[in-house]
């Protein structure tokens, strides 16, 4: 049963139906993972807000990534999540990931909070998303956080609420925000549907006993 982070599970939220089914197909492919910018951003990110690492210091540091791609993803994240930092000042915190299976058991969800800040009173987990393609959905981030309090129920210190941060616009959406967060949970279930068809196709059931055989003529 594969595994899927917080990153990836927002992007097919955020995708619309063929493309979709095209980057599923790719997780039972081999080879078919691409590469993990997220890694490095996590570290970086938590060396700046928890570790208080200058951001020159980390910007330097990050200059020495052989991956171009990488670098300037990493460098123009840091600068413009610093900028969001100097603009919300609550206290930070820390949560643990958490893993847990889908609806169906088809596969399992893995989210992992960047850091924690308290807003508005509420301890929030905050995943970053920091992809330029596809453009974030807001209804489909309030479908996946939507599955997250019922699997933290029983955690010490868990989150009082939930949030994805997009450095590409500085949108803070939170599961808070939205009363209507449930039902769009149950929609984004579609995603379950597309995995059992990709997952069908690429390794479709054993062929049935009564299918027509061929006889041998004389």
């Amino acid at each position: 049963m594969p595994t899927l982070g917080s990153s990836y599970v927002l992007k097919l939220l955020s995708m619309n139906e063929k493309p979709r089914r095209t980057e599923i197909k790719k997780r039972f492919l081999p080879s078919g993972d691409g590469y993990d910018f997220h890694r490095s951003l996590r570290r970086f990110a938590r060396r700046l807000l928890i570790e208080r690492v200058p951001l020159a210091d980390l910007i330097e540091e990050a200059d020495g990534i052989k991956n171009l791609s990488e670098r300037s993803s990493l460098k123009a994240a840091l600068q413009k999540l610093d900028a969001w930092r100097s603009l919300h000042s609550g206290p930070l915190l820390a949560f643990s990931a958490g893993s847990f299976p889908s609806p169906g058991k088809l596969f399992n969800i893995r989210f992992e909070p960047d850091f924690g800040l308290v807003i508005d009173g509420r301890a929030t987990a905050i995943h970053i998303w920091n992809t330029k393609r596809p453009p974030l959905v807001r209804r489909g981030v309030l479908g996946a956080l939507s599955w997250l309090p019922e699997h933290y129920a029983a955690v010490d210190n868990r989150p009082d609420d939930f949030a994805v941060l997009s450095l590409q616009d500085g949108t803070l959406i939170r599961l808070s925000e939205s009363r209507e967060a449930p039902a769009i949970g149950a929609g984004a279930l579609s995603l379950l549907q597309v995995f059992e068809g990709v997952r069908g196709e690429i390794a479709p059931p054993p062929a049935s006993d009564d299918r027509p055989k061929l006889t041998r003529q004389n």
